[in-house]
């Protein structure tokens, strides 16, 4: 079993800050709430990084629990990392975080 380190892409964990920070204006708590399910997912993720299906390329991607959002991300083994590419809301246009990889290298 290895042991993962998990890395953001730098959208990712800004998006992931914003929609907390979204969550609790409209419910006090909630964007807590939604940092624990992201958190949750991610020990889940370095615990067994290939339980999400592969959607594009080498980019996996598992839904969150409660709210409408998944985590999309990839498995460096080399470096024993886990990277974290977006965090997408399930109405957003799938291509979107596609567009954002473009000048991103493993």
């Amino acid at each position: 079993m290895h042991n993962y380190k998990i890395e953001y892409k730098t959208n990712a964990k800004a998006k992931i800050q914003a929609d907390a920070l979204y969550y609790n204006m409209k419910q006090k708590g909630l964007g807590l709430e939604y940092l624990e399910k992201i958190e949750k997912k991610i020990n889940l993720i370095t615990k067994h990084p290939k339980i999400a299906p592969i959607i594009y390329d080498i980019y996996r991607k598992i839904p969150l629990e409660k709210f409408e959002h998944s985590i999309i991300y990839t498995i460096n083994e080399p470096q024993n990392q886990i990277i974290i590419a977006a965090v997408q809301h399930h109405k957003q246009h799938p291509e979107n975080w596609r567009r954002e990889l473009v000048n991103y290298e493993l």
